[in-house]
């Protein structure tokens, strides 16, 4: 009797273990496909002048921004697959995607698919999909975002002020610059999100 409930008692808790160790693989997985998009800073690369020829020279002292680069292709097909906005709210959204902060951070943010466009100005960009999100880190700090075939663009409204990630064209990379809206004015890529922070 005594060696039965001994080798019953090893069977339970090698049981135990076998679920403890897939409830940590499960776990594993799960911060895999939260981590799955990987932002490039490049601290080595300057834009060049022409990025600036509208903004004028005495405002030009003051221009602080960073530069990314990202596998548009995984990015692309992360947003494919956020649930849509009008049955999950963005809170609850377990598609969760990093996007680069201008001081070289990564914020997660829970993502959904929206329909923030008014008709008119969807027949303005028929070739935008819209998203928004939630930081999981801060409720605080809300992220729209725009994409098509050349990229993403992003608006962040956050305590510490609004700031943009905008696709650009740069030395035949696919390139991000990240800056604060108060530290860089880049007119040429404003427009859109500009709609609504009337």
């Amino acid at each position: 009797m005594k060696s039965a409930y001994k080798f019953s008692k090893i069977i339970l808790i090698t049981c135990l273990l076998s679920m403890q160790l897939a409830c940590n693989r499960t776990q594993q997985v799960m911060v895999q496909k939260e981590s799955t998009i990987t932002w490039k800073q490049h601290n080595d690369l300057t834009l060049p002048d022409s990025f600036f020829e509208d903004i004028p020279l005495e405002q030009q002292k003051n221009i602080a921004y960073s530069l990314y680069s990202v596998d548009e292709t995984a990015l692309n097909n992360l947003l494919s697959q956020v649930p849509d906005g009008k049955k999950t709210n963005a809170m609850d959204s377990k598609a969760i995607i990093d996007f680069p902060h201008p001081n070289g951070t990564l914020i997660p943010f829970k993502i959904v698919s929206t329909t923030l466009m008014e008709k008119a100005l969807a027949d303005k960009f028929p070739e935008l999909k819209t998203y928004e999100g939630i930081s999981s880190e801060s409720s605080n700090t809300l992220i729209r975002i725009t994409g098509n075939e050349v990229g993403i663009d992003a608006m962040i409204l956050s305590e510490e002020g609004t700031y943009y990630i905008q696709a650009i064209e740069f030395k035949s990379i696919p390139t991000y610059l990240v800056y604060f809206k108060k530290d860089f004015i880049y007119n040429k890529a404003n427009e859109f999100f500009e709609t609504f922070e009337k």
